[in-house]
């Protein structure tokens, strides 16, 4: 660990070195200052009246208002949500970092290309280049010589070890694939499981309606309202279920708003989170009459574990995910603690002063149960279960005595020289938060690490 100049929780830039956290941070508050990704509150808008309303119901139910999540003296609380926002305009990897270098001649950037498979010389067991394919159906050799650097997130990471016969031998061999390292390549996928079932309605309107013009003229001209938040979002709670033994937070809750009669905001979400016409059906007769809130509960280490595996030898099939969520009974218990710890919120102050009520979902399936029960909850979450994109552990890092692990402590594929896999598929356990920051962590670490071999 590098050590930190820092004079309130991060690190500052300065003569030492600042950890592979801090240095890619740019704030003014208690992050590191130097890094290129700027971390920010979301500019406050419309969103104040709403925001009192779910504050006093998230305070009746013990979780109280606080300035950052990211203090080490927090572990549960209601916040206003932070992004990688830099003037109100949403900023990611390739803004950051690949904009400001486009013009170097050692760089060359390749659009609607796809790594088809990693070569590897079986004799000497060395990477020496990967295959790809053009937009145009044109197969490419592209050799190296020196490393492989595999970037290409939990599930296309795995897949493309997959496909260069880099996994599970027997899972190979069935796939016709030769197989080349007998690794346990995708059997550790950490998937954030989301419940989408809890929904709040209210009588009275807590957001003012705007057309769309008026959103997008706010946007355009201030960088505010709507728009300058990811998927609507503006604040979210973490909760302690008591069922994970921890003092930590173990369940994350976010809301989303949609203003009475607004179809086309549920399609938005239906396109996030997947759901099937029937859910969206679900939502849009509860929204025909009412304002609604769709408070979303994602399980924070979760103990299912998930598996990547090839659909064929093709490798330009899109992989099978095989889900297995809420295989494990304690991810259960945590998401009906949750839920009934957040249907308390009903009967706080300002939830009162908007009539809301705790919508009871209707679905065939579950008819059978009474609503609002224990059964009737665990019946919703095996039909409205979700994933977020916070995702981990399809080539798990390990020591030489883990025999799951693909990568060692350096990202160096395991019996394989020249080839590294970068991001997050390889942390053992999935973050508590999301896992965006810690992936470009991994990749700071790894550019380190390739500096000092190659000095």
């Amino acid at each position: 660990t590098k050590t930190e100049t820092n004079t309130t929780i991060y690190g500052k830039c300065g003569p030492i070195p600042v950890s592979n956290f801090t240095k890619t941070e740019t704030n003014t508050t208690i992050y590191g200052k130097c890094g290129l990704i700027p971390v920010s509150n979301f500019r406050k808008t419309e969103v104040s009246v709403l925001e009192k309303v779910v504050c006093s119901g998230f305070e009746h139910i013990g979780c109280k208002k606080q300035s950052d999540i990211n203090e080490k003296s927090i572990e549960v609380g209601f916040v206003s949500m932070q992004g990688i926002i830099k003037n109100g305009r949403s900023m990611n990897t390739a803004k950051a970092y690949l904009s400001p270098v486009f013009g170097r001649e050692n760089l060359k950037v390749m659009k609607y290309t796809r790594v088809t498979k990693v070569l590897v010389d079986k004799t000497t067991m060395k990477a020496t280049g990967v295959e790809l394919q053009t937009k145009y159906g044109q197969i490419l050799t592209l050799k190296s010589n020196m490393e492989v650097l595999l970037c290409a997130g939990a599930v296309g990471s795995a897949q493309i070890l997959l496909a260069s016969g880099i996994g599970p031998k027997k899972h190979l061999s069935e796939m016709e694939v030769p197989v080349v390292k007998d690794l346990k390549v995708g059997q550790n996928f950490l998937i954030t499981p989301v419940f989408t079932g809890f929904v709040m309605s209210y009588d009275k309107s807590i957001v003012c309606n705007q057309t769309e013009e008026e959103i997008a003229f706010k946007y355009l001209s201030r960088h505010s309202g709507p728009l300058s938040r990811p998927n609507g979002l503006s604040f979210g709670g973490f909760l302690n279920t008591g069922i994970s033994g921890s003092s930590f937070a173990d369940v994350e809750v976010y809301q989303y708003y949609i203003p009475k009669n607004t179809y086309s905001k549920l399609c938005q979400l239906k396109a996030i989170f997947g759901f099937s016409d029937t859910m969206l059906s679900v939502y849009a007769k509860l929204n025909y009459e009412r304002a609604i809130s769709i408070f979303t509960i994602s399980l924070i280490n979760a103990k299912s574990t998930s598996k990547i595996l090839l659909r064929s030898k093709n490798p330009l099939d899109s992989p099978i995910i095989v889900g297995n969520m809420l295989t494990e009974k304690n991810d259960v218990k945590s998401f009906l603690a949750a839920i009934k710890l957040l249907s308390k919120i009903e009967k706080s102050d300002g939830m009162k002063l908007v009539n809301a009520r705790l919508e009871d979902i209707d679905l065939d399936g579950c008819a059978k149960y009474s609503k609002k029960t224990d059964e009737h909850w665990e019946c919703l979450l095996k039909y409205m279960m979700s994933t977020t994109s916070s995702t981990a552990g399809s080539c798990r890092m390990g020591v030489e005595t883990d025999t799951d692990a693909v990568v060692d402590s350096e990202l160096n594929v395991i019996g394989i020289s020249n080839l590294r896999v970068v991001g997050r598929s390889v942390m053992p356990l999935i973050t508590s938060a999301y896992s965006h920051v810690p992936c470009i962590m991994i990749a700071e670490k790894a550019y380190s690490m390739i500096k000092s071999k190659y000095n």
